[in-house]
C-alpha cells in the first residue's frame, strides 16, 4: 500500500500526489463523455450542487442580500440595482478548486494546463467533474464530487499541480462559488468548458457532513496508539520530529535517516511534505506563536509555503498541531513512543532502556543542581533547567559531545547565557569536561557527569511507571539564533580551512590568496563597511530596502531573484573566459549581457529580462583579452 508523502496513513490508489504533473497543451483531448452542458442542464446542476445560503453580490464582491433559496436569489438579482451575481454554497462532498494564473504572474496557458491536470486526475479515479473558466485569463474552476477516502490525496495533488505550473490553486474553504448560471460580476465570459458531472452524481443529504482535508480525521503520524503497528511513513515522520526536537537541521536529519522510503523519493519531496509538516508540529509543541511558526515553516520549504498560502497552512497543519500540543495524552504518547530525545536513527540499545537512562540522568543532574538553581531569579532558573535537559540528552545519546551553539539551539537559550550556565554547572560539579576542543571545524568539548551528579545518580534501576517530566526550553528565538550561528560557523570553518591549507606554507590570513581567505576577507570587509555607517543611516537603508521589496508583486520578487541567478551565471562565464576555459554558451551569454549588469537592482532589465544588444562584428568580443 502506498503512502502519502506527507506522512499520513491513509491509502492511495491510482495516481500519487508526488508524481510530477505533466504540462498539458491547450489541445489535450477531453475525457470520454465530457462535454459542455446546455442551459437547462446548468440550471439542474445548480439545484443539485449548491445549497443555502445564497449570497447576492455586487461588482466589488460585497454582499447585497442573503437568501435561503436560489429562486429568491434570482429575484433579488433582478430587483437590486447593485446586484450583479449570485454565490452559492457547495453541498457536502462537492469540492471546488479555484485556479488563478494572474495571482502569481504565470501565463494563461499555465492555468489551463493546471486545470487539465486536475481533470485528468479526476478522470483517472473515475470521479465526475466540471471545468469552468473563472473570468480572468488563465483562471478556471474545477468542481468535482470527491469521496472522503480520496480527499487528502486530491488536496495534495492540487498543491503539486499549483507548484509545478507556478499558479495559485486552492481547495475553497468554505466551498462558496458563483452559480453555474450566474453571470461574472465584471461581465467577463466564464462558460462551462466541459464536464461529466450530472445532478445524479451530487451527494444527497444522507451523505453525511463534509470532510475537509485541512483537518485530517485520522490519527497523526507523530502519535500512533500502537507503536508496533506504525507504517513506514509514520515511523519516518516520527523520527523527523524527534530530530527537530533535538535541534538537528535539515542536512543532519537527512543524513541520519538512512535507507528508507523517504530517502528513496529524494530530498525535494522530503522537504516539501515531511520536513515542512514536522517543523510546524514541533513549533506548536514549543509554544511558539503563529507568526513565528509560519516563519519557520516558510524557511523549511519555500515552495510548499508558497503553494499552500498562510490560510491553508493554518487550517491544514497549524491548528491541528496546536490542538495536539495542548492534549496531555498526546504529550505522553510523544514522550513514550516518539522518543523525542533519541537519535532519529535506530539506536543499538533498547529504546525503553535508553529512555530510562536519560530520565535517571536528568533527574540526577537536576537534584545535584537544586541549590545552584535556587540562587537565581525565575528567568535564569528556567534557562539553567533548559541547558541541563539539553546536556542530559547529549550525555546519553552523543557520549557527551556537543558544541556550545548546538547546545544553545537545543535549549532555546542564548549562546552567552549558555556559556555562563555551563561554567556554573562545571564549577559546582554537575558536569565535567572529559575532552577539550583540539582544533578544526568539526571538533568540540566532550562532557561527562560531575562528581555531585554522580553521587545523585541512583544505582538501582527501577521500573518506570510514571510519565517523565517534560523538557524545559528557554525563550530565545530559535530561528534568529540559528541564522546568527550559521554566520559564525561559516567564518569559523573558513578560518579552520585556511589554517589547514597554510600550515606548511606559513601564509598570513590577511595576504593569502587561498579561496577561504579571500571569502573571509570579503565577508569581513562587507561587515566593516556596514558597521562603519551610523545607526540612523543603517536604519534608513533597512527601511528603504523593506519598502522597495514590499512594493514588489510576488512575480516581481521571483524575477529579481532569477536576475540575481542570471547575473551570477554571467560572473562565472566571465571568470572562465578570462582563464581561456570559456564554452560556446559562455560566449553567447557574455555577448548578450546588459552593459550595466554591475548596477544590480538599479538595472531595470532584471524586471523584463536581459535584452540582447546588437552585436557589431567589427567590435572585439567582451571577453577578448585585447579588448
Amino acid at each position: 500500500m502506498e503512502r502519502c508523502p506527507q506522512g499520513s496513513a491513509h491509502p492511495r490508489s491510482g495516481h500519487t500526489s508526488d508524481e510530477k504533473p505533466a504540462r498539458v497543451s491547450q489541445h489535450t483531448r477531453a475525457p470520454l463523455g465530457a462535454s459542455a452542458p446546455n442551459a437547462e442542464q446548468l440550471h439542474a446542476l445548480d439545484q443539485a450542487l449548491f445549497d443555502a445560503p445564497y449570497i447576492v453580490i455586487d461588482r466589488d464582491n460585497n454582499k447585497v442580500v442573503t437568501t435561503a433559496t436560489a429562486d429568491a436569489a434570482r429575484v433579488a438579482l433582478q430587483q437590486h440595482p447593485a446586484a450583479v451575481s449570485i454565490v452559492g454554497t457547495a453541498r457536502a462532498g462537492i469540492e471546488v478548486v479555484d485556479i488563478d494564473a494572474a495571482d502569481t504572474g504565470a501565463p494563461a496557458e499555465a492555468g489551463t494546463a493546471a486545470s487539465e491536470n486536475l481533470r485528468d486526475w479526476l478522470t483517472g479515479h473515475g470521479l465526475p467533474f466540471l471545468r469552468r473558466a473563472s473570468g480572468r485569463p488563465g483562471g478556471h474552476h474545477v468542481i468535482a464530487h470527491v469521496p472522503a477516502a480520496l480527499l487528502d490525496a486530491f488536496a495534495a495533488y492540487v498543491a503539486d499541480v499549483a507548484e509545478h505550473h507556478g499558479v495559485a490553486a486552492t481547495l475553497r474553504v468554505p466551498r462558496t462559488l458563483r452559480l453555474l448560471t450566474a453571470p461574472h460580476r465584471h461581465g467577463h465570459p466564464a462558460p462551462v468548458l466541459e464536464g461529466t458531472l450530472t445532478p445524479a452524481d451530487a451527494p444527497t443529504a444522507s451523505t453525511g457532513p463534509a470532510r475537509t482535508p485541512k483537518r485530517p480525521t485520522h490519527r497523526p503520524a507523530s502519535g500512533p496508539s500502537k507503536p508496533g503497528q506504525q507504517t513506514a511513513s509514520e515511523r519516518e515522520y516520527g523520527r523527523t520530529c524527534a530530530a527537530i526536537r533535538r535541534g538537528l537541521n535539515f542536512t543532519q536529519t537527512w543524513a541520519l535517516l538512512g535507507e528508507c522510503q523517504v530517502v528513496e523519493r529524494g530530498q525535494a519531496d522530503f522537504r516539501r511534505f515531511m520536513w515542512f509538516r514536522a517543523v510546524t508540529e514541533v513549533a506548536a509543541e514549543r509554544g511558539l506563536d503563529e507568526d513565528a511558526a509560519w516563519d519557520l515553516a516558510r524557511e523549511a520549504s519555500v515552495a510548499r509555503a508558497r503553494s499552500l498560502g498562510r490560510q491553508a497552512w493554518r487550517e491544514r497543519y497549524w491548528l491541528p498541531a496546536v490542538e495536539r500540543a495542548a492534549d496531555p495524552a498526546q504529550r505522553r504518547v510523544r514522550r513514550l513512543s516518539d522518543r523525542a530525545d533519541e537519535p532519529p536513527h535506530a539506536p543499538a540499545a533498547d529504546p525503553a532502556e535508553q529512555a530510562a537512562v536519560l530520565e535517571r540522568t536528568r533527574k540526577a543532574m537536576h537534584d545535584a543542581a537544586s541549590d545552584l538553581i535556587a540562587r537565581f531569579r525565575p528567568q535564569r532558573q528556567k534557562s539553567i533547567r533548559a541547558v541541563i535537559d539539553a546536556l542530559a540528552v547529549a550525555l546519553v545519546t552523543r557520549d557527551g559531545s556537543i558544541d556550545v551553539r548546538t547546545l544553545a539551539e537545543q535549549a532555546c537559550v542564548s549562546k552567552g547565557v549558555t556559556v555562563q550556565v555551563k561554567a556554573d554547572l562545571t564549577e559546582h560539579g554537575i558536569i565535567a569536561v572529559a575532552e577539550k576542543y583540539s582544533g578544526g571545524a568539526d571538533d568540540c568539548h566532550r562532557y561527562i557527569l560531575g562528581s555531585r551528579a554522580e553521587q545523585a545518580l541512583p544505582q538501582n534501576k527501577t521500573t518506570r511507571w510514571y510519565t517523565p517530566t517534560p523538557r524545559s526550553y528557554g525563550h530565545a528565538n530559535p530561528q534568529r539564533m540559528r541564522l546568527h550561528h550559521v554566520r559564525e560557523r561559516t567564518r569559523w570553518q573558513l578560518r579552520c580551512t585556511l589554517e589547514e591549507a597554510t600550515r606548511q606554507t606559513g601564509e598570513r590570513w590577511a595576504t593569502s590568496q587561498h579561496p577561504a581567505a579571500k571569502t573571509a576577507r570579503s565577508l569581513w570587509a562587507q561587515r566593516a563597511r556596514w558597521d562603519a555607517l551610523p545607526e540612523d543611516v543603517q536604519e534608513q537603508k533597512r527601511k528603504q530596502r523593506k519598502a522597495f521589496l514590499g512594493r514588489l508583486e510576488p512575480y516581481e520578487r521571483k524575477r529579481w531573484f532569477d536576475w540575481l541567478n542570471h547575473r551570477d551565471g554571467l560572473a562565472q562565464a566571465a571568470a572562465r573566459a578570462r582563464t581561456g576555459q570559456d564554452q560556446p554558451a559562455d560566449v553567447l551569454a557574455l555577448t548578450t549581457a546588459p552593459l550595466t549588469v554591475h548596477l544590480g537592482m538599479r538595472e531595470r532589465t532584471w524586471l523584463d529580462g536581459p535584452v540582447a544588444l546588437p552585436h557589431d562584428p567589427a567590435q572585439p568580443p567582451l571577453f577578448d583579452r585585447a579588448a
